[in-house]
């Protein structure tokens, strides 16, 4: 009802100080991962219910670009905890929504960030299906000629330039990392953690 509300402001309207609480309270439910009462601890299912609907409602708000304005990046960074989230279901969920948004261009293009923290999803079907539809929407942005994501997933599958590193790293097989003469070297995720 909130969220409804806000959004049913005139478009020529100050919107700032009436979504103020209303972005409080549900970057409240995400930080707080979705725990509402600092006396009484709520029951777990609860709070995964609370803490996708209020992830939810972020994007749904950030769908038009007045409020998006308004999402601070430490509320950016910290929305994108719930794609990491330790409940399976409410990953999902959010991918699916976060998904659904940017396939109708509803939401700008900072929120494919993401999609790219299901890297290490342990549920392997939500990262093949977010993989999939990463490289299917890399095809359309080619089409159209537009290089938002020209340099993170080529449209070309055998592709050896530096943007094939970052399709790797996409299905969860290392990264590139550029030395100072700027050439290119695989790195494996296990190298790193030895290393420390």
């Amino acid at each position: 009802i909130l969220v409804n509300r806000l959004r049913a402001y005139e478009q020529d309207e100050d919107i700032t100080e009436p979504s103020e609480p209303v972005f409080k309270f549900l970057n409240t439910l995400v930080q707080k991962r979705g725990q509402l009462s600092q006396k009484q601890s709520s029951l777990k299912s609860h709070q995964s219910h609370l803490r996708l609907l209020a992830a939810q409602l972020l994007l749904k708000l950030c769908c038009e670009g007045r409020f998006n304005a308004l999402f601070t990046p430490t509320a950016f960074n910290e929305l994108a905890c719930i794609v990491q989230d330790p409940c399976g279901p409410v990953r999902s969920g959010f991918v699916n929504k976060l998904m659904k948004y940017l396939g109708q261009n509803k939401l700008s293009k900072r929120f494919y960030a993401y999609l790219f923290l299901l890297a290490f999803e342990p549920v392997t079907t939500t990262k093949e299906r977010a993989v999939t539809w990463l490289r299917s929407r890399a095809q359309q942005f080619a089409k159209a000629k537009d290089t938002a994501m020209e340099a993170l997933l080529p449209p070309e599958r055998g592709s050896r330039s530096r943007s094939a590193g970052a399709s790797g790293f996409v299905e969860g097989r290392g990264s590139i990392a550029a030395g100072d003469d700027g050439n290119q070297e695989q790195t494996n995720p296990q190298e790193i953690g030895e290393a420390d």
